[in-house]
């Protein structure tokens, strides 16, 4: 009984302690929008001569409104006063002194007090900041990734031209290699690897883009284009709906099948058509590229090899317009979900999925596969219905997130069956 007792007067401490710090923090905070982690993603603060929010005490405030962990820190990397007197201090998050690819934190205030803050923090938990391939062989993977006839840095009209360019007698093409932690993009999985950022500059063909090396395997996790391309309008002869207007993208001196959507309803989607050249290897895909915006069989060189890709591609902006114009949803999981489509996939060793007699949603990677058939009974499993229907399952996972197994298994076909038959009426319609 006495136990009893004494938890319950431990209890009402502890409620009186935590509710008016609670409550003061929230009396002092006007706004705060968090993102999917939790994490706070934009706050904004009332003015309180008393508070300790300042500005010299930027980091440290960060540190402890973001509950940042010992190896996580802030380092500077610029600050500047607006016309209206308001400083601006932008921060590089860092773990264990190695830079967070792409995670930035802002500080704004006046009058040495912090007004507003925003940006992207991560949780970064890898076991060591030590890479065990150096810099010259991850190198080496990137350029065997990339792949390129010549780079610029071998070209002297070239290293000359970035030497004028930068006013700089020691600037080259050349790669130069930082490490940093990045997320794995190119796995599906998101998750965080030290790795080498390079600068690669090809010059045939004439491209610019990262390339991130996993630190730990050579394997490649990330790329990202460094040359700003933009939507065109093109025609695509398919196999199954015959010849439908798509957007593709010019993309250097060429066109590929990709495209940032702008959705009915509001919105904007990146589509990406890969090739898997009949392998089961998604990281390694390739792009479908084209000399001309007419991909049919006069203009697109190897038209009769990937001629199914054009209905990959025409099928998924058709489901995605669908769904925005009928449902008002952005994308699949409603929140922009880039769609990305593999086309000639197959997986040997998979034999209980029925490579390559198949059709695929993948929910960790959260992307699209399709089989090419056997060529005897089954075709290309690229057909309007057939990828209405993988992206279904889509809708499903970010829904109703069924169980694929036994009978929430079944309902998880059924109501992905209904979606397919109301998306192809209309589509053809």
């Amino acid at each position: 009984m006495k136990t009893c007792i004494l938890k319950t007067i431990v209890l009402f401490i502890a409620i009186g302690i935590y509710f008016p710090m609670l409550y003061a923090q929230q009396g002092d905070t006007l706004f705060i929008q968090r993102g999917k982690s939790g994490k706070i993603e934009f706050a904004r603060f009332k003015k309180d001569v008393n508070s300790n929010r300042k500005m010299k005490n930027d980091t440290v405030f960060l540190k402890s409104i973001l509950k940042a962990r010992k190896d996580d820190g802030f380092r500077l990397k610029s600050k500047a006063t607006d016309e209206m007197g308001m400083t601006h201090k932008k921060f590089q998050q860092c773990y264990k002194g190695i830079t967070v690819d792409n995670a930035e934190y802002l500080v704004h205030g006046t009058n040495n007090d912090i007004d507003e803050i925003n940006g992207d923090f991560q949780d970064i938990n890898i076991p060591t900041v030590k890479p065990v391939i150096n810099e010259q062989q991850a190198l080496k993977k990137a350029l065997e990734y990339v792949g390129a006839q010549k780079y610029k840095w071998e070209d002297a009209g070239m290293e000359n031209f970035i030497k004028q360019q930068l006013n700089d007698a020691k600037a080259t093409y050349y790669p130069k290699g930082e490490l940093v932690i990045a997320k794995d993009n190119l796995s599906g999985s998101d998750s965080f690897k030290l790795s080498w950022k390079f600068t690669i500059s090809s010059l045939q063909p004439n491209n610019e883009q990262l390339i991130f090396v996993d630190a730990t395997n050579g394997e490649i996790i990330r790329n990202i284009p460094l040359i700003m391309d933009a939507n065109t309008p093109g025609s695509a002869q398919t196999r199954y709906s015959g010849t439908q207007n798509i957007t593709c993208d010019s993309y250097n001196g060429g066109y590929r099948l990709y495209e940032s959507r702008n959705l009915p309803n509001g919105g904007t989607v990146i589509i990406q058509t890969k090739n898997c050249s009949n392998g089961s290897n998604t990281g390694s895909a390739t792009e479908f590229t084209n000399t001309s915006t007419n991909w049919n069989s006069g203009s697109w060189t190897t038209f009769n090899q990937h001629q199914v890709a054009l209905d990959a591609h025409w099928a998924e902006e058709k489901v995605l317009d669908y769904w925005s114009s009928v449902y008002a949803r952005n994308s699949l999981d409603n929140n922009g979900l880039n769609i990305t489509g593999y086309v000639h996939y197959f997986d040997k060793n998979d034999t209980n999925a029925g490579w390559p007699n198949n059709a695929v949603w993948d929910l960790t990677s959260r992307t699209m596969r399709y089989g090419d058939g056997d060529g005897l009974i089954y075709n290309p499993f690229v057909a309007l219905d057939v990828v209405a229907h993988e992206m279904g399952h889509g809708i499903c996972q970010f829904t109703a997130n069924l169980t694929y197994q036994g009978e929430s298994g079944a309902i998880n076909e059924s109501l992905t069956h209904i979606a397919t038959l109301q998306v192809t009426r209309l589509c053809k319609s």
